[in-house]
Formats: C-alpha cells, structure tokens, sequence
C-alpha cells in the first residue's frame, strides 16, 4: 500500500498493482483482486499502461467465473474500441486484441449465438491479418458450423482454411475434418 501511494506518478504504478492484484488473489481475497485490476484499467489506460490489456483479459475471465459472460463480452469489444491502424510500417495491435476478439467468439458460441460467434470469428480473420491465429478462428467457425448442422457452410470454411493456410495444428485440423 504504501507503494501504491509512493509510485502513483510513476511509470511502475501499474505493475505495483499488478502486484497488489496477485496478492488479493493469492490470499483469495477476489473483490480486492478484481479492485486491483480495474484501477490498472482506469488509472493506466491504453496506450501507456502496459497492463492494461493484461488486466482487461483477466477481468473479462473473472467475469465468466463469476457466470457473467455478456460483462466479459462487453469488456473485451470496449478494449477493441481501441485498434487502430497505421500508415507507417507497424502496427497499433496489442496481441491482447486478438486473443479478445477469440475469446467473444467463444463466448457467444458457448451461449448458442451462432450468428455473433461467426461475426467474431470472422473479425479474428478480417481485422488481424498477421495474426497467427486466423486459421484456429476460422477452424473453429467450421468446427461450428458443421456442429450445428451447417454442412455446406461449415465444409467451405474449412476448405478456406486448408487451401490458404500451409501448415499448422488448425489446417491438419480442418483437413482431418474434410477428410483430405
């Protein structure tokens, strides 16, 4: 605590209360820890705070332990308010991001929302297009698909996957599935 007040000014604060985070949760103290948290988050925002996209991940997985995934899913799109693009060579894309944009996609495939979970899986292809991740999202869109019945749908997804992608766990996948 006493850090907390000395290093409020300083580039450390945010790792203090990561600090202070990881205590709350080792003394399995959840509110304090979730306290924590949400002051990286306010107090540390985007693109200064380096925890801040830590912080966002955990809470939005708090949310879902505590049976809120529609809070976690709203806490991951506000923190995807925040992409942006650049002109100049590189990037604005927090690896935070896409592992979000993953996590809605799940979130609403889980609560039976097909049409947001393939908008969301869709965006993980679309908007992240250097992600190594695209083809796992596009896998598990197919995956989804065929599970609900969609064959024809769920077929062309991952054909999409096995022609554009060369390797990885994703395309064996989706080539096992298609039988190719």
């Amino acid at each position: 605590r006493r850090l907390d007040r000395e290093l409020a000014a300083t580039r450390l604060h945010d790792d203090v209360l990561w600090a202070l985070h990881d205590l709350h949760a080792e003394a399995e103290d959840r509110a304090g820890a979730r306290r924590a948290l949400e002051r990286i988050v306010a107090e540390h925002p985007y693109p200064q705070g380096h925890r801040w996209d830590d912080a966002i991940l955990r809470l939005a997985e708090m949310d879902v332990e505590d049976g809120r995934p529609r809070d976690a899913i709203a806490r991951l799109e506000a923190m995807l308010e925040r992409s942006e693009d650049t002109t100049v060579v590189g990037s604005y894309t927090l690896p935070a991001f896409i592992e979000a944009q993953l996590t809605i996609a799940r979130l609403h495939r889980d609560a039976g929302d097909r049409d947001a979970a393939a908008r969301a899986y869709r965006a993980v292809y679309d908007d992240f297009p250097r992600s190594t991740l695209r083809d796992d999202a596009l896998t598990e869109l197919g995956e989804m698909q065929l599970g609900a019945g969609e064959r024809e749908a769920g077929c062309e997804t991952l054909l999409e996957v096995a022609l554009e992608f060369e390797v990885g766990r994703a395309r064996r996948r989706a080539a096992e599935r298609l039988g190719v």
